[in-house]
């Protein structure tokens, strides 16, 4: 499970550098998810006023809804779920090769 990020004033994708990393060591990706910070519950119209309400429930971090506040247009709204394969590991199914012997130090 990885989340972005914010750097310098921009969202830095966190996952995607994962994702490269790992499959540059032979992971393979099966799934990815994303699992939604935000739950939304519908808008309520208002008879006399203007402005409808929009119900939802945000689950972030202290600091993540003070940010939020500040920058509303940085808000990170959900978390990357990711599933991998593990390579195949043919070389641990085998025996182990032996050890060279070392030669005494001469002193």
């Amino acid at each position: 499970m990885t989340k972005r990020y914010v750097r310098a004033g921009a969202i830095v994708d966190f996952t995607a550098d994962w994702i490269r990393l790992c499959e540059s060591v032979g992971w393979r990706l099966l799934h990815h998810h994303r699992a939604m910070l935000v739950d939304e519950y519908g808008t309520q119209t208002q008879l006399f006023d203007a402005q409808d309400t929009q119900h939802q429930t945000v689950r972030a971090s202290f600091f993540r809804r003070l940010h939020m506040q500040k920058r509303p247009d940085l808000a990170i709204l959900w978390e990357d779920v990711t599933c991998w394969e593990k390579p195949p590991q043919e070389a641990a199914c085998q025996e182990p090769k032996p050890r060279p012997k070392e030669a005494p130090c001469a002193q």
